[in-house]
């Protein structure tokens, strides 16, 4: 089993603006204490997404739009087999 660290709650204050941006990457590889060169954070919005491999694009990881309220998944790829 892969022992992770518990990733970061992402939150900012409600200033009544439409969406909010969050870097998802402070979630990164380093923050859940595992070695980057032998696995690879993938993030999505939602659990269908996971199973249909459909993730967030890499070019909205550090300025990722949302409403609030909302789950981001990752899943942890290992690069190493």
């Amino acid at each position: 089993d892969l022992a992770v660290t518990n990733p970061q709650n992402l939150s900012t204050c409600n200033t009544g603006a439409a969406s909010y941006n969050f870097d998802l990457t402070i979630n990164n590889e380093a923050a859940l204490g595992i070695d980057n060169a032998t696995y690879d954070v993938v993030y999505y919005e939602s659990q269908a997404d996971i199973l249909a491999n459909n993730p967030i694009s890499a070019g909205s990881l550090n300025n990722y739009p949302s409403i609030g309220g909302q789950t981001i998944y990752i899943k942890i790829f290992n690069y190493s087999w």
